[in-house]
């Protein structure tokens, strides 16, 4: 057991060369940062006033914390999250990054924090008090959510749904109460009576059950991310999504485009979308895909059921038209009640442009949020449009309860609006599947070369590189680790640029860091916006190969958290691959 403050940074990153090689790790799993923001401060004070106790009965406990006395549990979050913009995200930050050094090769899984108190209050929480505590719960987890998005093969597991109606206090509490005494035998001699007020360092921690939930949503994601199971047969999965589009009278506002409403932009990246999906159906590459369409606006429809017909989905994207209010709450159940009950990943595209004005409150539409995720359904939202229309906060919301991603695309910026829903798309498609690599939005003009951006491979598998253009002629350039182009006559090389997004696969992937370009090969406009991604999906090495290790265990490394306040617990277990 050690402190998971991130203030002790090197006696947490030195555990990697005390216990385990990192090279040879998998999976690292913590949850930190609690500490540090100073949930413990906020857990005193809301003690203090739940005690109606003077100030001053509690001594040493807050002698050098001069806001317990006069601001109560309000003020401390308040000041907690001001430290965690000013000092704590930097240090988290750092923390990542010195892992990820320590295990270049692992998938580094963040668990976030759960909702503390009953949302009406108890044991020493009053409603006030709870609300306040859980509000900057959720800043907070939000906030880790963004520094998890930027960094490269993290994964953010949300645990809030599986703590939701077992806060402490609560009949079913996965969370122990506070606990009065230092817990420390010394302590309580040196301070007698004094000390049997103060709040134990131990509490505010999941108890047995909370630990299971944590280790559940933990291995859900493990189990999502790692190798097939040896012996275990290919099975050809399939994937249901729902679009779901907001179809209120604010979406026939121009977009960037030339000529085109936000509508008819989405409209054509939409069908652009679905039409692939048909082209990778036909090729045998990737899943069968089933899409269903769903709109709203005052009230929501359904306006195509699951299907992979890309002619019948199209026609009913096609067919949508703009009017109305914005009811947030009938498109998000829509959406949900298409997808519950069928097998297989699940995943919904919500997009909107407005604020929910009818319908659900906030709560209620989180409340459909959490429903989503306790069904496997991840929620994938994009704001399209000025972002002070827009409700983003709500819809990353709504993504990070469910797992999915909240993407902004402005559709006043040509990038944004001619290829960033597509890439919205296109992006929580391939992550029911592969890993995503490198994604990139920009602009190439007449007879340029536009860099694009690069990835590494660190074990064997295959990668396949999608580009997606309005209209013109472009051409995907992509350039190994040897620094040579890939072209006809590439050891596991195919090309299909029969349609738009044109795309490259390779199979037994060099591992190394790849470049990809764009060459402007026809450009009828100063600049045409493109979008570009490179998704990889790892597979066993082949025999005598120079890729990953085909058996044998693989170490996960898991830094799992037992306890609010950051004491953590550290666990080292191996996992068999898969092997022929």
């Amino acid at each position: 057991m050690f402190d998971g403050g991130s203030e002790d940074l090197d006696k947490q990153i030195d555990i990697f060369d005390k216990q385990v090689i990192g090279a040879t790790v998998d999976y690292v799993t913590l949850t930190i940062g609690g500490n540090d923001l100073g949930f413990g401060d906020i857990v005193t004070a809301a003690a203090v006033n739940g005690l109606n106790r003077a100030p001053d009965v509690w001594g040493k406990a807050i002698r050098d914390r001069d806001y317990l006395r006069v601001g109560g549990v309000g003020l401390v979050m308040e000041e907690a999250l001001a430290k965690f913009e000013k000092e704590t995200k930097k240090k988290l930050s750092e923390v990542y990054d010195a892992i990820r050094q320590k295990a270049p090769n692992a998938t580094i899984i963040v668990a976030g924090y759960p909702h503390l108190a009953p949302k009406d209050g108890g044991g020493i929480f009053n409603e006030v008090e709870a609300e306040s505590i859980n509000k900057g719960i959720d800043t907070f987890n939000s906030e880790i959510g963004k520094l998890i998005v930027a960094k490269d093969n993290f994964e953010f597991v949300d645990v809030r749904p599986a703590f939701n109606g077992h806060e402490a206090y609560t009949d079913d509490s996965y969370i122990k109460g506070v606990i009065f005494g230092p817990q420390d035998q010394d302590l309580n001699q040196v301070f007698g009576d004094e000390a049997k007020n103060w709040v134990s360092a131990y509490s505010m921690h999941p108890n047995e059950k909370g630990q299971a939930a944590y280790a559940e949503a933990v291995q859900a994601v493990i189990n999502r991310l790692g190798p097939v199971a040896a012996n275990d047969a290919e099975v050809d999965s399939t994937v249901a999504m729902s679009l779901v589009f907001d179809v209120s009278g604010s979406m026939n506002e121009n977009s960037a485009i030339g000529g085109m409403s936000k509508l008819a932009s989405a409209k054509k990246q939409s069908t652009d979308f679905v039409s692939s999906i048909g082209g990778q159906k036909a090729t045998g590459a990737g899943l069968s895909v089933r899409v269903g369409v769903c709109s709203f606006a005052s009230s929501a429809r359904t306006n195509c059921g699951l299907s992979t017909d890309p002619d019948e989905i199209n026609a009913s994207i096609n067919a949508l038209k703009a009017d109305g209010q914005t009811n947030m709450y009938a498109g998000l159940a829509n959406g949900i009640e298409q997808l519950m009950g069928e097998d297989g990943p699940r995943l919904m595209v919500f997009l909107s442009d407005g604020l929910s004005n009818v319908g659900g409150s906030t709560s209620e539409i989180l409340a459909l949020a959490d429903k989503a995720s306790s069904a496997g359904i991840k929620i994938y939202t994009i704001g399209f449009g000025a972002s002070s229309s827009l409700d983003e906060g709500l819809l990353r919301e709504i993504a990070e309860r469910t797992g999915g991603e909240y993407s902004y695309e402005d559709s006043s910026n040509i990038s944004s609006a001619a290829v960033g829903l597509f890439a919205a798309m296109m992006n929580a498609r391939l992550q029911t599947t592969y890993r995503i690599l490198h994604s990139i939005i920009g602009a190439v003009s007449q007879g340029v070369v536009e860099p694009a951006g690069s990835f590494d491979i660190t074990k064997n598998g295959t990668v396949q590189v999608y580009l997606y253009w309005p209209g013109s002629v472009l051409d995907l350039q992509l350039t190994d680790p040897s620094g040579t182009q890939v072209a006809e006559g590439y050891p596991g090389y195919t090309v299909d640029t029969s349609s738009i997004p044109t795309s490259i696969t390779i199979q037994n992937a060099k591992q190394g860091t790849w470049n990809m370009a764009v060459f402007g090969h026809e450009v009828s406009m100063p600049e045409e916006p493109y979008y570009a991604v490179a998704a990889f999906d790892e597979t066993e090495a082949p025999a005598g190969g120079g890729g990953a290790s085909s058996s044998g265990d693989g170490l996960i490394f898991m830094v799992l958290v037992v306890g609010i306040a950051c004491v953590v617990g550290v666990f080292a277990y191996t996992k068999r691959r898969s092997s022929t």
